[in-house]
């Protein structure tokens, strides 16, 4: 299993048409830590997920990181998005006009799917979109599990099921 620390750096209008995630994209068993970054505009188009970042069977951990602008095209999780038991802690993060559009289009800043975990602490989601359900966080299994500490929702909006959480 590989670990890897992203810390202190910026990564500004990337895109990928294919494969998972514009930024960084995590499998098997990988521990990525973003630590003190700013991640903007990334932009991702297709069928896989995570505009910025993408997760599969992985740990991300993500402090005092800024996720602005950041979309995908007919998939979910316009800055995050963690599937297959990965599991994602955030820590005093920003998340702002993140965007999932398009069909599929879940979670504007963050999507979960099967088996993921995930804990917010301390962070703010502000003005993230769906095209679909879940302006800001869309949970899509029922085996995935979400914890919520001191969080600041505030202007996010979906145009099917929860503004805010999904």
């Amino acid at each position: 299993d590989a670990n890897y620390l992203i810390k202190g750096l910026s990564l500004v209008n990337g895109s990928s048409p294919i494969g998972s995630a514009t930024a960084v994209h995590m499998l098997d068993g990988v521990t990525v830590v973003v630590e003190d970054a700013f991640i903007s505009g990334m932009t991702r188009t297709g069928a896989d997920a995570g505009g910025a970042i993408g997760g599969q069977s992985a740990t991300l951990t993500v402090r005092r990181t800024t996720l602005f602008n950041n979309s995908t095209l007919g998939s979910i999780g316009g800055a995050i998005s963690v599937t297959s038991s990965s599991a994602l802690t955030v820590e005093d993060s920003l998340f702002r006009g993140n965007s999932a559009t398009g069909l599929n289009g879940d979670g504007g800043a963050i999507a979960v799917g099967s088996g993921g975990t995930v804990t917010l602490r301390r962070s703010t989601f502000s003005g993230n979109t769906s095209s679909e359900d879940g302006g800001a966080i869309a949970m899509f299994a029922s085996n995935a599990s979400l914890t919520i500490e001191n969080c600041t929702f505030t202007g996010n909006s979906a145009t099917g099921l929860g503004g805010a959480l999904r």
